[in-house]
């Protein structure tokens, strides 16, 4: 990794949205941006700050830890 950005895009009493933005020692650009980004969607719950859902994209296709999950349950 060459270096990283850490950016809090949405913040409310319960729920906020941080993301983090990587640069790769990797010689080629990635041909999308939106994959170099990962947003973790926070919730405040009891006291804590606890991870609701993970997003990135691959070849600028959107993906989500929650939606693996509940998609890995269907079958």
């Amino acid at each position: 990794m060459k270096s990283f950005k850490v950016v809090a895009e949405k913040q409310e009493a319960d729920k906020a949205t941080v993301a983090v933005t990587i640069e790769s020692h990797q010689r080629e650009a990635r041909a999308n941006a939106a994959d170099k980004t990962i947003r973790y969607d926070l919730v405040h719950e009891a006291g804590q700050w606890k991870i609701d859902d993970i997003k990135g994209a691959v070849d600028g296709s959107p993906w989500s830890v929650r939606a693996l999950l509940v998609a890995s349950l269907k079958h």
